[in-house]
């Protein structure tokens, strides 16, 4: 079983597709904290559209390879 479906079945989420998995609301919810809660953390903290990008294609990857 891939770590990714088993974690899912741990946590015990539902999640079909990578749009399911970075569901919008969350999405915009991280968005709105970016600076504030990983600025302090991460020098030179890239935007997060720039690693929202950079993700959604790993995580298409991992969908296509896990299930």
């Amino acid at each position: 079983m891939h770590l990714l479906h088993a974690k899912f079945r741990v946590s015990e989420m539902t999640v079909t597709s990578p749009d399911n998995f970075l569901q919008k609301t969350m999405l915009a919810s991280v968005e709105k904290t970016w600076e504030q809660c990983l600025g302090p953390l991460v020098s030179n903290l890239p935007d997060f559209a720039t690693v929202i990008r950079k993700l959604r294609p790993k995580i298409s990857f991992l969908f296509s390879t896990s299930f």
